[in-house]
């Protein structure tokens, strides 16, 4: 796939994957013990862009009011397509789009909008959809679906827009702020016992947003855990889990 870097506005093809490590049912953890589900561990990259507020909003409570199959498999394909076309119109071909959802393929318009029409009216009426069209395709036997974004995707963006630029003063304020020596001796901690250089900056947003103790609670705990090797995941993981477990016990 591709890569694209913020910063210097390059897209780099690149083979890997979101995960940096995975465990099935049954195969050996890190610590030794044998896995009783399947275990994955996110890759550096992904992580980070997570903190960044690099992400794709999904609504499960919208996927959950859609009735027809097509509707719920076909949202998420387009709204990748508006992302990629800049919030405006989108096509896809017919085989290609039949290809992608394993759908028979009908070679007349009135086959397609009889598999179609049903679940892109219902995506219409829940705003998803402005509307649509399904034209032949001029240079072959294909016909072209285009999609053009409604008021809801439009409001979706624009709250996935507020939290990535929230997450952006995070980061720029975290990078920012001058650590106190007790501060900065607090993040060493972490970093030693959890072991992840790459998470620093969201160590760093933790220790600015949260108490000394209960960051100190959750830290010793974890470090607890670490050296009698019951930890399933990986320190980090695990430290930020103890924290929001404390938290919400303190909170009821």
């Amino acid at each position: 796939g591709e890569v694209f870097n913020n910063k210097t506005k390059v897209k780099k093809k690149i083979n890997m994957s979101p995960f940096a490590e995975i465990r099935q049912y049954g195969q050996l953890l890190p610590d030794g013990t044998v896995a009783d589900t399947n275990y994955i561990w996110l890759a550096p990259f992904y992580i980070e862009n997570m903190a960044q507020g690099n992400l794709r909003a999904m609504d499960h409570s919208f996927h959950l009011k859609l009735k027809k199959s097509i509707a719920k498999t076909i949202y998420p394909l387009v709204e990748t397509g508006w992302y990629a076309s800049g919030g405006t119109r989108w096509s896809k071909r017919y085989s290609s789009l039949c290809h992608e959802l394993l759908l028979s393929e009908y070679s007349s318009l009135s086959r397609i909008q009889q598999q179609f029409g049903p679940s892109l009216e219902e995506l219409k009426e829940h705003n998803f959809l402005d509307h649509y069209t399904i034209e032949k395709a001029k240079s072959s036997n294909d016909f072209i679906l285009s999609f053009y974004p409604g008021s809801y995707y439009q409001a979706v963006q624009d709250h996935l827009g507020e939290r990535r630029q929230k997450a952006k003063q995070i980061a720029e304020a975290t990078t920012q702020t001058k650590f106190t020596d007790a501060q900065t001796f607090l993040l060493e901690r972490i970093l030693e016992i959890c072991g992840d250089k790459h998470s620093e900056r969201y160590y760093r947003k933790l220790i600015i947003e949260e108490p000394d103790h209960l960051i100190e609670m959750a830290l010793s705990e974890t470090k607890d855990l670490k050296l009698r090797g019951q930890i399933k995941t990986t320190p980090g993981q695990a430290f930020v889990g103890i924290l929001k477990d404390i938290k919400d016990k303190r909170a009821h």
